[in-house]
């Protein structure tokens, strides 16, 4: 409704996959400007539009502090939301530009004024939070792997929750490629050091997972295995990781024999929709689900299931 109303036209084309697609009511509205008077519209030039308006913004509000705006812009689409009050964030921050943490919380009250941030008491967020997404992505593109790395691994001890929640959003904003050997790395990682996490690294681990599981499907699965067999985790731990794979791109043999290692493997947890028959549900509704790339294929494996001696879906609930 928001997008044919501010488009002015009550009949777009591919309305429904805009909408899917970009959800935020702010892409809505500059997807509907961009459609109004037309028939199409190109998302590719709204970025660019958006990009430049920030970095012209940033420019002019700092335009008396000599310091990388971009790079500072950067790290912050990382790791926002901020809070001013975390004296090592700052530091760490004033470092990559090469100023002292007192500059650095002027240069960030300069930015919160000026409306490239805003502030909730402490927390400092872009305005909105998908410009930093789509700056982050955009960056991240244009620098060399190597570099991509180093701007990544300089925060992930103490910022490891909101980068894999941002580089998460990033998704639906355009080609994720090279975000994919950054973390498949840091998922390698936990793989090889699983055992020595307790119950709550592995929670941490498997929160930071269902950011990004949606574009290291294999990857992710395998992180799964490895904890499937652990007495303190039960459905409700892997059950929202693995509906993001069910809708991913995600091989359909590997969702079916993921969710049967779960139900013969892990214990029941609280919530029904993380339950191995629900999620085989989850896996064959025509409402989320392609019917002949997703849904045949697993009714197939299923059939051939049934046949067996330990059925995926059990006879009785």
């Amino acid at each position: 409704m928001l997008l044919r109303t501010v488009a002015q036209n009550d009949e777009i084309i591919d309305e429904d996959e805009i909408v899917r697609r970009y959800p935020n009511p702010f892409f809505i509205v500059r997807i509907g400007l961009n459609i109004k008077g037309q028939n199409d519209y190109d998302f590719e030039s709204i970025k660019q539009s958006i990009l430049q308006s920030l970095l012209n913004d940033t420019r002019q509000i700092l335009s008396t502090e000599q310091i990388d705006f971009k790079e500072l812009l950067l790290h912050l689409a990382l790791i926002t939301p901020l809070n001013t009050t975390d004296r090592q964030t700052i530091a760490k921050l004033a470092q990559k530009v090469s100023i002292d943490e007192q500059r650095m919380k002027s240069v960030l009250e300069k930015l919160n004024s000026g409306g490239v941030l805003r502030s909730i008491g402490n927390i400092l967020r872009f305005i909105p939070d998908m410009i930093g997404d789509v700056y982050l992505l955009e960056t991240m593109q244009s620098l060399s792997e190597d570099a991509r790395k180093q701007v990544f691994l300089y925060w992930l001890d103490t910022h490891s929750k909101n980068i894999f929640c941002n580089l998460g959003a990033t998704l639906r904003y355009g080609d994720k490629d090279c975000l994919v050997p950054i973390v498949t790395d840091v998922v390698s990682g936990w793989i090889n050091n699983a055992g020595k996490y307790d119950r709550y690294d592995k929670g941490g681990v498997l929160e930071n997972l269902k950011d990004v599981c949606y574009f290291i499907p294999d990857k992710a699965l395998d992180m799964l295995w490895v904890f499937l067999d652990d007495p303190d985790l039960s459905t409700d731990a892997f059950g929202p990781i693995i509906v993001l794979l069910i809708h991913s791109e995600c091989d359909r043999e590997k969702i079916v024999k993921i969710i049967e290692g779960l139900r013969c493997r892990v214990k029941q947890g609280t919530y029904d929709n993380y339950k191995p028959n629900t999620l085989v549900e989850e896996a064959v509704t025509p409402l989320r689900n392609d019917i002949e790339k997703q849904i045949m294929p697993i009714l197939a494996i299923i059939k051939n299931s049934l046949n067996g001696i330990n059925p995926i879906i059990g006879l009785s609930h």
